[in-house]
């Protein structure tokens, strides 16, 4: 049993803390939330939303953080439209960023101050119920699955402890069988 608490342990670390040790976490935000985040074209989902990147990979680059960044942009359902990137970020290197900030980073904008923040206020709410949703369901998957492994190893116990009350069992219906023929003197 407490093998199976010890399994059971570090299955968990490893899905609660990931795979790579070397993986550097960069959250992309908005204010308000809700907005898409589109990379190279590419979309990664609303604000807030974490990739993970490889930090050594980071480290070799050498970029600018306005490089990495200046092709990223929030875009709001009313249309406003940020870019990730600022003047700031051309006098520092993504390595620099990693050095100062060690465990993640987080790059957030602000929304420009143009007409339709009610309606992207409005959807924010909505993607945080839908981030709450997923959330909601990764948990219960999670828990099906610990409660489906917890299972196979009782069954797997109960199976054991099974076997070993027929083997007792038949012990007995010997050692009795002995006893009776004793009795009856064969």
């Amino acid at each position: 049993m407490q093998k199976l608490f010890i399994l059971l342990a570090i299955i968990a670390s490893v899905v609660l803390t990931g795979c790579g040790a070397s993986m550097y976490p960069i959250t992309l935000a908005s204010n308000p939330q809700g907005a898409a985040v589109v990379c190279n074209g590419q979309d990664l989902g609303y604000t807030p939303t974490t990739g993970y990147f490889d930090k050594e990979e980071l480290k070799k680059a050498n970029q600018t953080a306005y490089d990495f960044f200046g092709n990223c942009s929030a875009n709001w359902v009313s249309g406003a439209k940020a870019n990730f990137a600022d003047d700031r970020d051309k006098s520092i290197t993504m390595p620099q960023l990693i050095q100062h900030f060690s465990g993640s980073l987080t790059k957030t904008v602000q929304r420009p101050k143009t007409p339709g923040l009610d309606k992207d206020t409005q959807f924010a709410l909505q993607v945080q119920q839908m981030k709450m949703q997923e959330a909601a369901m990764r948990q219960q998957a999670q828990a099906a699955e610990m409660q489906a492994i917890i299972g196979m190893s009782q069954a797997a116990a109960m199976q054991s402890q099974a076997q070993s009350m027929q083997q007792q069992t038949l012990m007995q219906q010997q050692q009795m069988y002995q006893q009776q023929r004793a009795n009856w003197g064969f």
